[in-house]
């Protein structure tokens, strides 16, 4: 049993016949009420995000939950390929439970894979990743200071808009959820 007070970013509860994942939380005072923890949980089978409020003292199940180190071997019709590094058993995980870090699983990579009660939940994917640009325009001296982007490639085959000077061959490093250029990145993988 967990408290509503006690939660923290990437906790999963039971609520409401179903398991959810805190997303974010923030308390909210109102001058003669008592204080509310609003919190957005997204649900671990649907992915659906919900924005619900607690008082602190309200207590919620928690399912077993395990992470266990995997490697990405690779992609088919099925979906996404896992191998457990312990034991070598094979997980799939359809492209449903990857999302956008799909451009991450590169062969070979490594990924904390997320299990409740026994089955798959998600992946843990590193905030931010870097990547080769295989395809953008020339650099360019136009509109140097103001936010003007221009596509480009990555190897990964994701497309992005970079900056102006920003070169085929460079090494660029993406925030992984959004996917936004956040800089070059200071060496090569």
């Amino acid at each position: 049993m967990i408290n509503a007070g006690q939660f923290k970013k990437g906790v999963v509860i039971r609520f409401e016949g179903a398991n959810w994942t805190v997303e974010d939380y923030h308390i909210h005072k109102t001058a003669q009420r008592k204080p509310v923890l609003v919190t957005k949980l997204r649900n671990m089978n649907t992915g659906r995000v919900v924005e619900k409020g607690f008082d602190e003292a309200d207590q919620f199940d928690q399912p077993e939950v395990k992470t266990k180190p995997h490697q990405f071997l690779y992609q088919d019709k099925s979906g996404f390929v896992f191998m457990d590094m312990e034991t070598f058993d094979q997980v799939t995980i359809s492209e449903e439970v990857v999302g956008g870090g799909k451009w991450l699983c590169k062969e070979n990579a490594e990924f904390g894979i997320r299990f409740v009660d026994g089955q798959v939940a998600n992946i843990t994917f590193p905030p931010n990743f870097t990547d080769e640009v295989v395809e953008t325009a020339d650099p360019s001296a136009a509109g140097k200071g103001a936010s003007v982007g221009k596509d480009a490639k990555l190897a990964c085959g994701l497309m992005i808009k970079v900056p102006m000077f920003v070169k085929t061959g460079e090494v660029v490093k993406i925030d992984t959820e959004t996917h936004e250029y956040m800089g070059k990145a200071s060496d090569k993988k």
